[in-house]
């Protein structure tokens, strides 16, 4: 996607994330999926794209990471580790 304004007018890399999320949201009402914006560090931004596939995966491996991190404390508390975790 290339975005070409037609003046001299300098932008900050806020305005341009704005002008680009509002392009996101736009598109994300007309295709199946979803484009977001990943903050990697100041004024670099990275355009990620999830479908539901990924977005179910992405949720899996949340859960697991929170019932191992549950676990963690319960044996750390207790001593013994729980079956499900």
């Amino acid at each position: 996607m290339v975005l070409i304004l037609k003046d001299d007018k300098l932008y900050t890399y806020k305005e341009i994330y704005g002008i680009i999320n509002r392009i996101l949201h736009f598109v994300n009402n007309q295709i199946e999926g979803e484009f977001s914006l990943k903050y990697l560090r100041r004024g670099n931004w990275l355009v990620d794209f999830d479908n539901e596939k990924t977005l179910v995966r992405k949720a899996r491996e949340d859960s697991q990471k929170q019932l191992k991190k549950t676990a963690d404390y319960i044996q750390e508390l207790t001593g013994n580790r729980p079956e499900w975790g």
